[in-house]
């Protein structure tokens, strides 16, 4: 069965975010029953791209050189149930139906208010579905660490990026808002200098992009 897993250890509390095609055999592995805990299964499709989805979340309580999490379990299955509610939505969206043949089709009306049936091979279907998950996933993976940022746990210091280190939120963390106004700036130095050829605009508006860039990266 291949699915997303929440499993707790039984001595220190700490909690483990897996997947596996095999839960059977991973649980034993796991020492599930002894010396650790099975809170929840979650069955799903490309369990492993949502497992990285749902690591991402917590990427900031992450024990460093770990695959376990400082984490409550009560977190923990509010987004596990969000996975369950995300993997068990119907994965053919819109009004596409199966023909006997073993195609997709469905009916379309055009720009000049005509109808007309579109069709498409059971093969592109299911590389469309794919390719639709996939941006799914990799939204929720970008979208959900973002919002993580703000959040205490262990993040790079800003003397080593390479280091990890206890933080309120994520030291290079820059919010949309100012964010905004710092292209805007960026784009008025670029515009001026456009219309006036000014080398001092330029410069200054090159130094600006490289101290954004290195406080955003």
């Amino acid at each position: 069965m291949e699915c997303v897993y929440l499993i707790k250890h039984n001595q220190s509390g700490l909690l483990k975010i897996g997947m596996t095609k095999n839960w059977d055999s991973r649980s034993k592995q796991l020492k599930v029953g002894s010396v650790t805990s099975k809170i929840k299964l979650v069955s799903c499709r490309n369990s492993e791209k949502w497992e990285k989805v749902l690591h991402a979340m917590f990427k900031h309580k992450r024990i460093p050189q770990s695959e376990w999490f400082q984490i409550t379990e009560q977190d923990a299955l509010a987004k596990m149930n969000w996975l369950a509610d995300k993997t068990n939505q119907k994965m053919i969206i819109g009004n596409w139906h199966l023909a006997e043949a073993g195609h997709y089709y469905r009916r379309r009306k055009s720009r000049y208010e005509n109808w007309y049936t579109e069709t498409k091979s059971a093969m592109e279907h299911n590389r469309d579905l794919n390719n639709q998950l996939e941006r799914e996933i990799q939204y929720q993976i970008k979208e959900k660490t973002r919002e993580s940022r703000i959040e205490p746990g262990y993040w790079p210091s800003k003397e080593n990026k390479n280091e990890l280190v206890w933080a309120e939120k994520d030291p290079t963390y820059l919010s949309p808002s100012i964010g905004c106004l710092v292209w805007a700036f960026l784009i008025i130095g670029l515009l001026y200098f456009f219309s006036t050829a000014n080398l001092f605009a330029f410069l200054i508006t090159i130094f600006a992009s490289f101290l954004f860039y290195r406080k955003t990266n």
